[in-house]
């Protein structure tokens, strides 16, 4: 794409922020987690190996040429004792930045900052990296390419724009848990399902135990008022805490139930407030996005975080509810399919009208990396069958089939082991998809590029030990 026209739409996206009120942008700030790897540090055994000589000696390259890039003496680097090994970097008048070893990255993480301060701050980040002989990922939107998670809040409780607007936490959850391209589009490939970093609440009784205390939320702020209340973000937290409802917690991130820390939006460091905290209470009161790989450059960085606030300006409407879905087993299969979530952001993109071509560019990282994985492409009759991300040990075993909705104007009618696939009908702009996800084991793969239509027709009943389960 041409400079001045990527520059140009960057500017346009930027000044749509500006013309939002909604969102302090001068109080509002970002903790962006940057981090970085290479082919060695990929292969590293385990998910939890912490460190590694070789890690280290990566991270010790980064950190010195990072110091010198920045102007500051070796004498500013403090040796870090915690269980993450690493340093601190004492910054004057900006306090300590923190480098150290996770699995498969080094992080590095700096102050909080506004979203202005995000591009400079990152990048001699990104070139110290790149002295290092590091990137932010090894394999394009792949297993084992880091996470990218992104704090927001403010200096104070009263600064967070969460605090600022009463039902910005409850719509922000409400919106994100209906679009997969928010949830799965920007984060690492196979990240999914109930044991994964971005553990999401679409198991049934999460659903149902979330939609109940929106609802009860929803009719407290309506009925009461501002006088005779607690802030909406702390009367929100209260009703997570006093939750009774028996919820599914029993995988995944245990027992902490809505405050764990594996959740797609984790609101650990908010589980200390109460009806009562002063609004100047200084803290980490940081709701974490944990759905985003880590930015490829400074500018995606800053992109990641001007999506959060084109996303928060659009939630932050006064007396705005957004409406909430519960996501059926079917539908949510669909979320990890190349189709779903690049239909999806097209959906997004027109709800927040924003156009950018950096956003762009990490979701299509990510549908190119999925539907090249291809089982199946029989262009003449419309019938296509991709690889589907899931659950890492069930990796290889789901499969989107996707149906040409032109060739195919009624709704596809196909059986397994005498149960009904069910489909979806998806739009990409002009085109339109039927797509559905099976589970199938590698015998039934072998046995389909032989013979498809065997196995893909209506009304057959197919054989058991080929098809473990639909949806």
């Amino acid at each position: 794409m041409n400079y001045l026209i990527l520059s140009f739409l960057i500017f346009a996206s930027t000044q749509q922020i500006r013309a939002q009120q909604y969102i302090d942008l001068n109080s509002t700030l970002f903790g962006v987690e940057y981090s970085f790897q290479d082919e060695e540090i990929v292969k590293e055994p385990g998910r939890m190996t912490m460190t590694t000589p070789y890690k280290h000696q990566k991270l010790v390259k980064m950190l010195k040429s990072y110091v010198k890039r920045v102007g500051l003496p070796e004498s500013a680097i403090e040796e870090k004792t915690t269980w993450k090994p690493g340093f601190f970097i004492n910054v004057p008048g900006d306090g300590k930045y923190i480098i150290n070893t996770e699995p498969v990255t080094i992080e590095f993480n700096t102050t909080p900052k506004t979203l202005r301060q995000i591009r400079s701050a990152a990048e001699p980040i990104y070139e110290a990296a790149k002295d290092a002989g590091l990137k932010p990922y090894v394999n394009p939107a792949a297993e084992r390419s880091g996470m990218g998670h992104i704090h927001v809040g403010g200096w104070k409780l009263e600064d967070s724009p969460f605090f600022k607007n009463e039902n910005l936490l409850r719509n922000t959850m409400a919106f994100f848990h209906k679009h997969p391209s928010l949830i799965y589009g920007f984060a690492e490939a196979y990240d999914v399902g109930m044991v994964s970093n971005i553990e999401t609440l679409h198991e049934k009784s999460r659903q149902k135990s979330l939609n109940k205390i929106l609802k009860d939320y929803d009719k407290f702020i309506k009925t009461t008022s501002p006088r005779e209340r607690s802030n909406g973000l702390l009367t929100f937290i209260d009703m997570f805490k006093r939750d009774t409802s028996k919820v599914n917690w029993s995988t995944g991130g245990g027992f902490d139930g809505w405050f764990a820390h594996y959740r797609f939006i984790n609101l650990e460091h908010l589980e200390s407030l109460n009806l009562d905290t002063p609004s100047k209470t200084p803290g980490k009161f940081t709701v974490e996005f944990r759905m985003f790989r880590p930015p490829p450059t400074a500018a995606h960085a800053e992109a990641t975080a001007r999506l959060l606030v084109h996303i928060m300006n659009y939630l932050a409407k006064p007396g705005y509810f957004e409406k909430f879905e519960m996501i059926p087993d079917n539908k949510f299969a669909n979320f990890f399919t190349g189709t779903k979530v690049e239909s999806d952001w097209l959906e997004v993109k027109k709800i927040l009208k924003i156009n950018d071509p950096l956003l762009d560019e990490m979701i299509n990282e990510l549908v190119l990396n999925i539907h090249s994985k291809v089982v199946m492409k029989d262009v003449p009759r419309g019938i296509e069958i991709f690889e589907a991300y899931s659950e890492k040990e069930f990796k290889g075993q789901h499969f989107e089939i996707r149906i040409d909705a032109s060739m195919h104007t009624s709704m596809p009618n196909y059986e397994i082991e005498g149960k009904t696939i069910e489909f979806e009908k998806i739009f990409l702009g002009e085109k339109s998809y039927w797509i559905a996800v099976v589970k199938a084991n590698t015998q039934f793969i072998e046995h389909f590029k032989l013979n498809p239509y065997r196995y893909l027709r209506p009304s057959v009943k197919l054989c058991s030990h080929l098809f473990l389960s639909a949806g």
